[in-house]
C-alpha cells in the first residue's frame, strides 16, 4: 500500500476522543499507559525506554511503571506526579483515538 491509500484509508476512520480525570494519586495516567501497553500500540525503543526508565525512576517498586509513558517532565519524574495534560494518538483498523 502507497502512502496516498494509507492516509486516504486513514482519513475514513471514525475518531474516538476521551480523556480521564480524578484526583491526585488515582491512576489516571498508569491507567492510560497500561491502555497503550496493552493494545500494543508501543514502538520496540519505547518499550525498551518504559522498562529502564521504571528500574531508575518508577514509582511502582520491580514493577513496570506505565504512568511514565505519559510522564516526560522531568518534576512529573522526580515527584510521581503528572502536572502537565499528555495527549496520545494511536488508531486501530477500525478507529483513530486521542487520549487526555
Amino acid at each position: 500500500m502507497d502512502i496516498k491509500s494509507f492516509l486516504d484509508q486513514d482519513q475514513k476512520k471514525d475518531l474516538l476522543r476521551f480523556l480521564t480525570a480524578g484526583s491526585v494519586d488515582d491512576g489516571k495516567s498508569t491507567l492510560i499507559g497500561r491502555l497503550l501497553f496493552d493494545s500494543k500500540k508501543l514502538y520496540e525503543d519505547q518499550l525498551a525506554a518504559l522498562e529502564r526508565d521504571s528500574k531508575r525512576e518508577g514509582h511502582a517498586g520491580e514493577e513496570i511503571d506505565y504512568a511514565l509513558l505519559l510522564d516526560g517532565l522531568k518534576a512529573e519524574r522526580e515527584q510521581g506526579i503528572t502536572i502537565d495534560v499528555a495527549y496520545r494518538y494511536f488508531s486501530t483498523s477500525k478507529r483513530k483515538f486521542i487520549i487526555a
